[in-house]
């Protein structure tokens, strides 16, 4: 069995994260994608984050229609810190014989050295790296072999994805702009029914 897992916060989900997951899926056909939003990140400030329940739903209408794909509570019913080497090893007791691809944009990708317990997550996941197409791609290379040297199995993919970001959409809710063109009808109108990110 191979399962992709792609984590965060989702602070809200937006159209960039689908369709890096659509993306993957063609490329890749996993029997399945996890999506999983964390309860509390290590690299993100909690400032503005709406709460996990919230994320929980949120992630759901986004993801329904995309095939093959779940959305997971495994880090939001876990105490503490959502450390992603602790869901591997969750994931690796629910599934047999199971290889786990770890998606990672490019960002967080230039950051896995920095990330709790590393190499446990080398040896339980292949990396799985996603770089838009007009990034710095020498940039993610060379970051590809110095953590291959550590014992990373890194696999990239590249896709010409719209550069969203979470922030910049709670940004334009804040200066009362439209962001209908960043997240989907469903998500969108749970967002202006909860009245998420005004201040």
């Amino acid at each position: 069995m191979k399962i992709a897992i792609y984590g965060g916060a989702f602070n809200p989900v937006h159209l960039g994260h689908i369709q890096i997951v659509k993306s993957v899926q063609s490329k890749y056909d996993f029997n399945k994608i996890l999506i999983i939003p964390s309860k509390i990140s290590p690299h993100k400030s909690s400032d503005e984050l709406v709460s996990a329940e919230h994320r929980l739903n949120m992630c759901k209408l986004a993801f329904k229609d995309v095939e093959n794909c779940e959305v997971s509570d495994i880090e939001i019913c876990s105490d503490g810190i959502s450390y992603t080497y602790k869901t591997l090893e969750k994931l690796k007791q629910r599934y047999n014989d199971v290889q786990i691809y770890l998606i990672c944009g490019s960002d967080m990708f230039l950051t896995l050295l920095n990330w709790k317990e590393y190499k446990k997550i080398f040896q339980m996941s292949k990396i799985l790296a996603f770089a838009r197409d007009n990034e710095n791609i020498d940039k993610i290379l060379d970051y590809k072999k110095l953590i291959e040297e550590k014992g990373a199995c890194v696999e990239l993919c590249k896709d010409e994805i719209v550069p969203y970001s979470s922030t910049q959409i709670r940004n334009a809710i804040k200066n009362n702009q439209n962001i209908e063109k960043f997240v989907c009808k469903e998500v969108f109108n749970y967002i202006k029914e909860h009245n998420f990110y005004k201040k």
